[in-house]
Parts: C-alpha cells; structure tokens; sequence
C-alpha cells in the first residue's frame, strides 16, 4: 500500500501511457519511500506514437536531466545513463556530446581518455559545435597538445553564440599562451 496522497495533489486518470520525469531526490523533498515510485516508472514505457505530442519531446526533455545530473557530479550515473540502450526512443545526437563532457569530468582516467574520440566522433557529424570545439581545445590544452588546442579553441571562439562565451574561450587562450611562452 502507498502512502496517502497530500490533500493538494491532482490526480488524472491517464488515457495513454505516461512518461515520468522526476528531477532531484524525492526522498529528499519529504515524499518518504521512492520503492512504489519506481516500481511504477519501471513497469510504464514511453510511448512512440504518432498521435502523442509529447513522444518527440521526450528526448530532449532527457538531454535536460543528463545537463542536471552533470552539473550536479552525478557523472557515473549521468555515463551510465546516457549509454543505456534505448528502443523505444533513441537520444537526439547531442547526447553523445553530453557523454563526451561527461566522461572528460570524470576522475576516472580510463573514462577522460574515452573522452577525446567521442568529442572527435561528435565533431565529424556536427563540425562547427562550439561546445565541442571548446571541450576538444580545453582536451588539448590540459593534455599539452598545444597546437591542437590553439585550432580548437579559434574555432570555438569563431563559433561562440555570445560575447560570454567568447570571453570564457579567451581566457583559455590566455592560458595556453602563458603555457606555449613558459616552455
């Protein structure tokens, strides 16, 4: 049995299958036990049909729980999740690019040393990428392959879509010169 719903929940009889995103730690946010809720997401599966406005969404909805689970250093859950095979929805492209960040975060070396032929395989389908470029200069930069990262990072600041972001490619420019100048 579970656990009384609160007075204002809303509840809706579902007409189709139902995708459930949870962001955070329930357990954390006092709704106790998360065991039914799991059983319950583990047994629903996304729906692939035409008619659901929702099914294309879905995977990108997913990209944004990836970013979350990155930025939060939940990166082996964050590899393990975006590797899991999927049927029923595949993961839009950029979540290879996530995978690369993800395994370059990593303080596992066999998973950052990973991280360079993703961001290489990534770059080959989608060339001008800033945020690809820039991983694959700061790679470069990090790994004293200092060429390399001057051309990834000119790139990166030629694709940058602001002024901040311009400014944050700068400043590893900036490092690499003091690098490139010390030897």
């Amino acid at each position: 049995a579970s656990a009384p719903l609160p007075a204002d929940a809303i509840v809706l009889a579902p007409r189709a299958t139902v995708a459930l995103v949870v962001l955070g730690d329930a357990e954390d946010e006092g709704l106790g036990s998360t065991a039914p809720l799991r059983g319950e997401v583990l047994r629903s599966s996304v729906s692939t049909d035409a008619d659901l406005p929702y099914g294309p969404l879905l995977g990108t909805l997913s990209l944004r729980v990836f970013e979350a689970e990155i930025e939060a250093g939940h990166l082996a859950r964050a590899i393990h999740d975006l590797e899991r095979r999927r049927t029923q929805m595949p993961l839009p492209e950029r979540a290879q690019l996530l995978l690369a960040e993800s395994c370059w975060a990593s303080p596992d070396p066999a998973q950052q040393a990973r991280a360079q032929d993703l961001a290489s395989a990534y770059l080959q389908r989608v060339p001008g990428d800033f945020r690809v470029l820039r991983l694959l200069g700061v790679m470069a930069l990090r790994t004293g392959h200092y060429e390399q990262a001057h051309d990834y990072l000119l790139r990166a600041k030629a694709a940058a879509p602001s002024e901040d972001e311009r400014g944050f490619v700068d400043q590893y420019l900036r490092q690499l010169d003091k690098k490139v100048g010390a030897l």
